[in-house]
């Protein structure tokens, strides 16, 4: 009685035999095959055909493979301050694990949770405050400049004020007016700080009311 091949063996036969001619074949029969199956296959001894070969000995996913070799790749920016949560892996103080990491309320009303004191003590009332929002001027999670600044000081604060920033006054000129900072507290509108001892000197004049909300109620 003439003994049948299993259906699993005669495949593991046949992928073996054609490994085995695929390895011996010339380059020509390895062209015919390949393109059979593919196409933009470059014809053996052309020059797109020895820019296509691959050294045995080279990393398979490494920027030569990959045809990266020429590509110049730009470094990843150098992380200088780490939101607290973020550094202490605390996600879910700020985002839902049950629906797609949304955030659980406003901006506004995240950073209050850890930030509300100093806003109240200290009369926080910058513009992007009063509108609820602390994202204007940082970022949520890292950043490359200090205090998870969006950008570095003065070109944040001209993304605002640039029509301040061009006055022809002298405090405006010089290296101090690259630190606006140095004159101007980031968190409370039309005040000057101090150099040293940041003392707050209110600006001459009444600077107009601003109705600042209940960030819980949103009433004014």
């Amino acid at each position: 009685m003439r003994s049948r091949i299993k259906p699993g063996l005669g495949l593991c036969v046949l992928i073996i035999v054609s490994a085995s001619l695929a390895g011996a074949c010339a380059s020509t029969t390895r062209y015919r095959v390949l393109t059979f199956f593919f196409d933009g296959v470059p014809e053996p001894g052309s020059q797109d055909a020895s820019a296509a070969h691959l050294d045995d000995h080279a990393a398979p996913f490494s920027a030569q493979t990959l045809g990266l070799a020429s590509v110049d790749i730009p470094a990843a920016p150098m992380i200088v301050s780490v939101h607290e949560p973020v550094r202490e892996r605390r996600c879910t103080a700020c985002h839902d694990m049950q629906s797609a990491m949304t955030l659980m309320a406003n901006s506004m009303q995240l950073c209050d949770q850890c930030h509300k004191a100093d806003r109240v003590e200290q009369n926080w009332d910058h513009g992007p405050i009063n509108l609820g929002s602390c994202l204007p001027c940082h970022r949520a999670h890292d950043s490359p400049f200090p205090h998870l600044l969006d950008q570095p000081v003065p070109a944040l604060c001209a993304t605002c004020h640039a029509e301040d920033m061009n006055r022809t006054e002298p405090y405006h000129t010089g290296p101090r007016a690259e630190n606006c900072t140095a004159c101007h507290h980031p968190h409370r509108r039309g005040e000057i700080v101090a150099n040293l001892g940041r003392a707050a000197i209110e600006l001459p004049g009444p600077a107009p009311p601003i109705l600042m909300p209940d960030l819980e109620t949103g009433v004014q």
